[in-house]
């Protein structure tokens, strides 16, 4: 049996510039493929065709700490304010900890019995402004 045909440059260079934005570890593991996937990757027209592909910005905002005292106060602010989507939010109680592929990591803590503290987290997803997780 033969050996399928190499795909050309040109369609590589296609399918490649699809990859979704949301997760930047898709070129990552692209790259790991071989080393002609690794060189169109790495090439600086590459990515300034990506940008004009997609056109769209590469983060959807910024989640900063309003007040390091108790209560924290966490709020996303989004890179366009004028889109209305995702919209501003205010976090009262919570505090940010991590954000990755679109999403955010916020924790709270709450008193239960007695002196012992319990820590709550959420998954919010700024897009569509739901939680995706809750303990």
């Amino acid at each position: 049996m033969l050996p399928p045909p190499e795909l050309p440059d040109d369609v590589l260079d296609d399918i490649l510039l699809r990859l979704p934005l949301d997760d930047p570890a898709f070129l990552h593991r692209a790259s790991l493929v071989c080393k002609r996937w690794r060189r169109v990757l790495a090439d600086p027209a590459f990515h300034r065709d990506r940008g004009a592909l997609h056109r769209r910005p590469s983060f959807l905002g910024l989640l900063h700490v309003v007040s390091k005292d108790m209560p924290f106060c966490s709020r996303f602010v989004p890179n366009d304010p004028t889109s209305h989507c995702p919209v501003a939010r205010d976090l009262p109680g919570w505090l940010v900890l991590d954000c990755r592929h679109g999403r955010a990591l916020f924790a709270t803590a709450r008193q239960s019995l007695g002196t012992m503290v319990t820590i709550d987290i959420i998954v919010w997803d700024p897009l569509t402004g739901e939680e995706l997780m809750r303990t």
